[in-house]
């Protein structure tokens, strides 16, 4: 279902839904680096924010199913893409590894 998009609408307020949610795991997964580029050890093990930032990815792939712009198009393409060789490489790495 398309949404009536004013011309007073942003690029922002269009895209918000599965924006906010990329950045945010982007965030997650440099902060370890970004915190180690300070000098300090980081407290939080790289496992806790990967894990965090995987979930944030998967809901911004949800939320951009729901979203009816070019941008949100193109990240759909791109995640199935990335999907698709995810598998992929999984399938070599077993049947690799069997023979």
């Amino acid at each position: 279902m398309k949404s009536e998009i004013s011309d007073n609408d942003t690029y922002i307020d269009r895209n918000s839904r599965w924006l906010l949610p990329l950045l945010a795991s982007f965030m997650l997964l440099s902060a370890p680096a970004l915190i180690e580029i300070v000098g300090n050890e980081s407290p939080i093990p790289v496992w806790v924010t990967s894990l965090f930032a995987a979930i944030g990815f998967g809901a911004s792939g949800v939320f951009a199913m729901f979203t009816e712009t070019f941008s949100a198009h193109v990240v759909r393409w791109l995640a199935e893409i990335l999907a698709i060789a995810v598998l992929v490489g999984l399938f070599w790495k077993l049947f690799s590894a069997a023979a």
